[in-house]
């Protein structure tokens, strides 16, 4: 699908390792990422610290929140 659905799936449970390890320059190429399994507002924050520090705007990423998520967590976030 090229870059339309180029949305990284790192695991939630290794993704302090996975932040660590993985290659800035790639990580370019993909438009997001999805957290899975993690609160939102630490796995968003993990992400925003990521690209901030190696100089990619995480306004022009996309986070996707997939899992644990219902109705009480979700109006969290609206606020």
């Amino acid at each position: 699908y090229g870059s339309v659905l180029s949305i990284d799936l790192p695991d939630t449970y290794t993704t302090e390792s996975f932040i660590r390890h993985c290659n800035p320059v790639k990580q370019r190429e993909y438009k997001g990422v999805r957290i899975d399994s993690k609160n939102p507002y630490i796995g968003g924050e993990e992400w925003i610290t990521f690209y901030q520090n190696n100089e990619q705007d995480p306004r022009t990423k996309i986070i996707m929140f997939t899992d644990g998520l219902d109705i009480g967590s979700n109006e969290l976030g609206h606020d």
